[in-house]
């Protein structure tokens, strides 16, 4: 499936051949499969298009191993690592690192000193806000910050209205957090607007699992065999 999903990068950076962040996403799909000097290609198309590109910058950064060094990019200069400049690539970059090493507290207050910059209004890629506000969340739901999760969950579900991935985090922080009837809607709420009801019925079925009600776990096993029918 995720090669799927790179080949459909690798489409939108053919047909929009001139949008740095078409070639941003498809750089950081590659890094994913471990495609390092593909990865390094589309950053530099990136860098070419958008000479002061923060998240091309902290992206090339971290594929080149260079433990939080961050790149100069002409316009700066040799900025120094406490450079204004510097400071949301450099906190995006420890988020990804500290979230990929599951230390997650320290990866969520990366995240809010990245959000913070760009809630004063520097400039970033579009759906870089929303990353990072499903990363943090991620974070709290793994530290049992529940209400903190439902924060950024409730903001993430405004920026992907259609993707059901916020709203299925956003059922599971409200049963963490002991709101059941809530997490319940949710779950509804995402059978109701979906497509596949199956595939659906069957996630819902297995998060339920997972948090240890196997009652409803049960209870949504057997709509996937409804769904089927229909």
């Amino acid at each position: 499936p995720f090669e799927a999903a790179v080949d459909q990068f690798e489409d939108a950076a053919q047909l929009l051949p001139s949008r740095p962040d078409a070639h941003y996403y498809l750089a950081r799909a590659r890094w994913t499969l471990g495609r390092k000097e593909r990865a390094l290609d589309e950053v530099s198309q990136v860098l070419r298009l958008d000479p002061g590109s923060l998240a091309a910058a902290a992206l090339r950064s971290a594929i080149e191993g260079m433990d939080g060094k961050p790149y100069s990019h002409p316009e700066n200069g040799a900025a120094g690592a406490g450079s204004e400049q510097n400071i949301l690539p450099r906190a995006w970059l420890k988020f990804y690192v500290a979230a990929t090493s599951q230390r997650w507290k320290d990866a969520a207050e990366a995240a809010s000193t990245a959000l913070e910059r760009i809630h004063r209004g520097e400039r970033c890629y579009d759906g870089l806000e929303a990353e990072l506000l499903l990363g943090r969340a991620t974070a709290k739901l793994e530290m049992g910050e529940f209400l903190g999760a439902i924060d950024d969950l409730s903001s993430v579900r405004r920026f992907l209205p259609h993707s059901p991935m916020p709203s299925l985090l956003l059922a599971h922080a409200y049963y963490g957090a002991r709101d059941h009837v809530r997490a319940d809607e949710c779950f509804e709420e995402i059978f109701r607007s979906g497509d596949r009801k199956d595939m659906l019925a069957g996630v819902i079925a297995i998060t339920y699992q997972m948090l240890g009600d196997r009652e409803k776990a049960l209870a949504w096993a057997k709509r996937i065999e409804l769904s089927s029918l229909r």
